[in-house]
């Protein structure tokens, strides 16, 4: 085919066109792989911060791991780990080595769970069952304290604080376990145990002297009376015996008489009669009568009552008993009436109970109640001294509280007490009285509350006057008792 100028133009324009498309291809391309480096370049800023912070990431784990372990090592606490599937000992830092009287850790780790926990837990149960619980329960709750007693390789028992915390470690399930030993602890507190047991005898023994002195007061009392009444017996019988000496003078006269016995007889008619007067005055306005023997025979009676009292008193027994609760506080108030009386200080009685049937240590209640009084007692009388009040009056009232318990309410218009002491009234020790022992509110505490019960006091002020409200169960729980 010729070549033509219009051919060659018709070439040219097909080659500036190509030109074009490959001008644009190369722009395209250009575009691309540049937008490819930034994209490189911002996914390689991106890797270099997530190495910067795993970096530091690391740098934190590895300071944590060092603390731990520090932690771990230096602990006074036993810090141990257990692991499934038997959950014996993995690890142990120093402070549990010694703790268990072991030699290394390896000897640890060896040791078995019976040569660790006696057989028996103080609840009867099986160490090894007890133990099972515990390690479910911290796996379904991640963390779990529990008491615990644990043994000692040469055999020696110790009281513990047992901590389970649950961890990952290697995508497994283990248990961090911290044990402290608390034999001091527990120690300390059967020494406060025996201290307050002591200091309740102590209070115990100063509630029996006062109801003994009381008691020794009650019984002088009736005895005094009573002394009156054989005076009087015995000045009425001395002058019957004078009348049996005259009438066996006059019938040995008779009999040796040998005279005309009718002047004898006008002088016996005579001495008869005085006879008759001699007797009537014997046996006086009153007389030896039954009311008067009576009123003897219930004088001794009521003193065997005050001894029973004194007696089942005096036993320091806490078995509960059925009683009535009116019938209680007769012989409560029975024991401190003379003082009240003396005192002239009023004493009211109301029982609002449904039912007054209790079953209670009814002895200790009875020291209890008799302590209460006679704090008032003194509390009126001291207000008296001062002349504050001319008229002292307790008040004691039992009145329910819901079906199972029942509240005591003792009120007074004594000396009172300041919102400071108020606090301090069960106070071992305290007293705010001269020759006070401060061990009587205190044992009724203990008492009141180891019946499950709640003791208050309340008072407007000093000068006036002291409220205390006993609230107690109806029937004492066994358990309480033992």
């Amino acid at each position: 085919m010729p070549v033509t100028f219009e051919s060659l133009q018709q070439s040219n324009k097909i080659l500036k066109a190509q030109l074009r498309k490959l001008q644009n291809e190369k722009n395209q391309s250009g575009s691309f792989i540049h937008a490819q480096m930034e994209s490189l370049a911002e996914e390689l800023k991106e890797r270099k911060g997530e190495i910067l912070t795993l970096q530091e990431a690391q740098q934190k784990l590895a300071e944590q791991e060092h603390q731990f372990r520090s932690l771990f090592e230096t602990s006074y606490n036993a810090i141990m780990t257990i692991a499934p599937p038997m959950w014996g000992f993995k690890r142990g830092n120093p402070a549990a080595i010694k703790m268990f009287g072991c030699s290394s850790e390896e000897d640890l780790i060896n040791a078995t769970p019976s040569q660790l926990s006696p057989e028996y837990q103080p609840n009867g149960e099986t160490s090894a069952d007890l133990a099972k619980y515990h390690i479910e329960h911290a796996l379904i709750e991640g963390d779990h304290e529990f008491e615990w007693i644990h043994q000692r390789l040469n055999g020696d028992t110790f009281p513990a604080i047992v901590r389970l915390v649950r961890m990952e470690v290697d995508e497994n399930e283990t248990l961090n376990a911290t044990i402290i030993d608390i034999s001091s602890e527990v120690e300390a507190k059967k020494a406060q145990q025996r201290a307050e047991k002591q200091e309740q005898y102590t209070a115990f023994q100063a509630g029996i002297a006062e109801m003994g002195a009381s008691v020794l007061h009650n019984i002088g009392n009736v005895i005094t009376g009573m002394s009156g009444q054989i005076l009087s017996l015995r000045n009425k019988f001395e002058r019957l015996a004078k009348l049996e000496i005259i009438l066996e003078r006059y019938a040995e006269k008779i009999e040796a008489s040998q005279v005309e016995r009718a002047p004898l007889i006008a002088e016996m008619v005579k001495f008869l009669n005085g006879a008759k007067g001699v007797l009537a005055q014997a046996r006086g306005n009153s007389g030896i009568n039954r009311d008067e023997l009576e009123r003897m025979q219930n004088g001794i009676a009521h003193i065997g009552e005050i001894i029973s009292i004194q007696r089942s008193a005096a036993r320091p027994i806490i078995n509960a008993t059925e009683f009535n609760l009116d019938a209680m506080v007769d012989d409560t108030v029975n024991l401190i009436k003379d003082r009240f009386n003396k005192s002239k200080v009023l004493f009211e009685y109301h029982d609002e109970l449904k039912s007054s049937s209790l079953y209670l240590p009814r002895n200790p209640l009875i020291q209890m109640l008799l302590n209460l009084l006679k704090n008032s007692l003194e509390a009126i009388l001291e207000e008296m001294e001062r002349g504050t009040i001319k008229q002292g009056k307790i008040k004691l009232t039992a009145k329910d509280v819901s079906k199972t318990e029942f509240m005591i309410v003792v009120e007074d218009n004594g000396c009172g007490a300041s919102a400071e002491n108020l606090k301090k009234m069960f106070y071992v020790g305290f007293t705010t009285k001269q020759k006070g022992s401060g061990y009587g509110l205190h044992s009724a505490s203990n008492f009141i509350h180891s019946l499950g019960g709640e003791i208050n006091t309340d008072s407007q002020g000093v000068g006036k006057g002291l409220k205390i409200e006993i609230t107690l169960p109806y029937r004492a729980n066994k358990q309480e008792l033992a």
